[in-house]
């Protein structure tokens, strides 16, 4: 039996300078998601009665309560404001596991924050509870945590309120934290009739009980003082990820995982260095960005999410990014097998003059490494000036690209990188005729030591850093190399004495 929606609460009035060209709400300059949208964010708790989701203890089906909080653009009385521009999309969130008996139910909510900034900007945001099924530790209850996601969005469907033009079910985002951010990656995975609805999955610390390997666009946050999500599963996660998408991935050296949240907190993982309205400035900015670009192709919201248009912060944050374009031209990813370093993945061959063992291999969580990967790469050292260098089999036309990019981590506690210091490293296009540019990488953004401050016993983690060179920086450097006929692309590393590194995903991108 459907239920009504239940009493309206007070909601916090909003503006912000913002602008409609590109379809969706679009904030001008310098707000960018960070400060309230110009919809008043109103609320009103819903209730589907109880439900059916598999057992996640054996076979047949078990019933729970199905129910959660709705937030959305408002009027002054407390009803969905009817929309102008377009219907409102449609945003599903999934919180995380935090409760000791009896389950109180009240998880759904320790979120506001981010549920207030989604619906002040022009969406429709249904929290759904799922404490109902957190109750059990082993199994993790994730693909019961998909079903209730999924119900969520045929609840909504079937409600009055949202037809008639108000909510676009053809513009879905999904978004969760912790194990609610795995649960979103589940959902997919059940295949809902509306999957091609489903514009992309946002995550803030996800777990990886079930190894979900999903092709949809997906944006994850991990903090680096993560004391509960400590293993690195996020990381995997998003390596799980199809490249045939677009994905991105912030690691964030001084947030942990509760302060995403309103109030919890987790003795286990001490105090963050930064601060809990830090952590949900940026949740607030990046999750608004994700939506924009994942429900309207927003292009500025893009160029965010890859870290070429860089998001005006209130403080200096340490963010590291890897971004994967859809869009390109594989240079070297390392993938091919059997392993074999001396050729690419575009068929040519490599040049690793200097490099010291260098090898393809798997960049995973082993006992011996402090990498927390779930792809391959290449790893080596140096200890005078090396390089790795990929000769195309054929001259690359790069028209209608705009990049070439690169992901390179050093290698934690290595006796070669120097401890806390950033490394240096040139990469060099070759077009056919021999004309070539360099560029280095602090002109695009530095290459971190790996985080050290995490929570006491937490494995440390070497991570990826995806670095994006705009391809007319090096047409500007050097006019006459000839983008239509490249035929090298050279990654030098002469700069600092010694360093270890892998190195990963050698594109040509949009």
């Amino acid at each position: 039996m459907r239920a009504p929606w239940l009493v309206s609460v007070a909601a916090v009035s909003a503006l912000a300078s913002w602008s409609s060209a590109q379809g969706p709400l679009v904030p001008t300059e310098p707000w960018v998601f960070h400060d309230p949208g110009p919809f008043q964010p109103k609320s009103q708790d819903w209730d589907d009665g109880q439900v059916d989701v598999t057992n996640p203890t054996g076979a047949g089906t078990i019933s729970v309560h199905h129910f959660g909080v709705a937030w959305y653009p408002g009027t002054d009385a407390g009803d969905i404001l009817p929309p102008t521009l377009h219907p409102y999309p449609l945003i599903i969130f999934a919180h995380g596991r935090f409760q000791q008996a009896p389950f109180i139910g009240q998880n759904h909510k320790q979120a506001t924050y981010l549920l207030q900034h989604l619906a002040s900007w022009g969406s429709v945001v249904l929290s759904v509870n799922l404490d109902v099924v957190g109750q059990f530790s082993t199994p993790a209850a994730i693909p019961q945590r998909g079903e209730l996601i999924n119900k969520t969005v045929e609840w909504a469907m079937a409600q009055p309120q949202f037809q008639g033009g108000v909510v676009d079910f053809t513009k879905i985002a999904y978004i969760g934290h912790s194990r609610g951010g795995e649960g979103i990656f589940a959902a997919v995975t059940q295949n809902p009739a509306w999957i091609n609805s489903i514009r992309g999955l946002g995550a803030i610390a996800p777990t990886n009980f079930q190894n979900y390997a999903v092709a949809k666009l997906a944006f994850q946050l991990y903090g680096a003082q993560d004391g509960d999500v400590n293993n690195g599963w996020p990381i995997q996660l998003h390596d799980q990820t199809s490249s045939d998408v677009p994905k991105g991935f912030r690691f964030i050296e001084g947030c942990n995982h509760f302060f995403f949240t309103d109030s919890i907190t987790f003795t286990g993982e001490g105090t963050p260095t930064y601060t809990r309205p830090q952590h949900h400035e940026i949740a607030e900015t990046y999750l608004a960005t994700f939506a924009s670009f994942a429900q309207f192709g927003d292009r500025p919201s893009y160029n965010r999410l890859t870290g070429d248009k860089e998001i005006q912060w209130s403080s200096p944050f340490k963010i590291h990014r890897i971004f994967n374009a859809a869009r390109k031209i594989v240079i070297d990813d390392f993938q091919q097998l059997p392993a074999d370093a001396l050729v690419n993945t575009a068929g040519g061959t490599n040049d690793l003059s200097g490099l010291l063992a260098p090898a393809e291999k798997t960049l995973d969580a082993s006992a011996a490494s402090s990498y927390f990967h779930k792809t391959r790469g290449l790893t080596g050292s140096w200890s005078s000036p090396a390089m790795y260098e990929a000769t195309l089999p054929t001259d690359l036309n790069t028209g209608g690209y705009g990049y070439v990019a690169v992901s390179l981590l050093q290698r934690y506690l290595s006796a070669s990188n120097p401890a806390g210091q950033e490394q240096r490293f040139d990469l060099t296009l070759v077009d056919a005729d021999g004309d070539s540019a360099t560029l280095d990488n602090l002109q695009v953004g530095p290459w971190p030591y790996p985080v050290a401050t995490i929570p006491s016993g937490a494995p440390k983690k070497s991570v990826l850093k995806t670095f994006r060179f705009p391809l007319s920086a090096f047409v500007a450097q050097t006019p006459a190399l000839d983008l239509t006929k490249l035929k090298k692309v050279r990654v030098s590393f002469d700069l600092t004495p010694t360093g270890e590194f892998a190195l990963d995903d050698v594109v040509i991108t949009q």
